[in-house]
């Protein structure tokens, strides 16, 4: 089976005390900006782990997440649901937006050194993505 960490957004970062804090922050369209992997034929263009994130959903009591994203086979984008199960008290998800500021870079960085990922590893993807901005969930 293959694991992926996602990096989106972590709890402690947000401050989020509540599910419904948790609810409300993760709920709602997202788009990929950067990607990070130990090897990076994982997320090179045309690889099964370069996802376009288009929408993702808390459910009840947020133990499940609903992850709505494309990965592009040639120049079509096919679009995968994939649910998520809480395992750990931490999230690793995205900012919502098109950049992210020197902050919130600043953060991801040191998530994915934490991490063992070397920074050559991170690519900036939303520069490739062609696929459709919106989805109905």
């Amino acid at each position: 089976m293959m694991r992926v960490i996602i990096l989106l957004l972590t709890l402690h970062v947000l401050g989020v005390s509540s599910v419904m804090s948790l609810k409300k922050k993760i709920d709602g369209p997202w788009q990929t900006i950067y990607l990070a992997a130990s090897t990076m034929e994982k997320i090179n263009e045309g690889s099964p782990l370069r996802t376009y994130f288009r929408h993702i959903l808390c459910g009840r009591r947020c133990n499940q997440v609903y992850l709505y994203f494309f990965i592009k086979k040639g120049t079509k984008c096919q679009l995968y649901k994939v649910i998520g199960r809480k395992k750990q008290e931490v999230y690793y998800a995205q900012s919502k937006g098109k950049q992210l500021n020197k902050e919130e870079m600043t953060e991801f960085m040191n998530l994915v050194e934490e991490m063992g990922i070397e920074e050559e590893n991170v690519q900036r993807i939303m520069d490739t993505d062609n696929c459709p901005s919106k989805i109905k969930p």
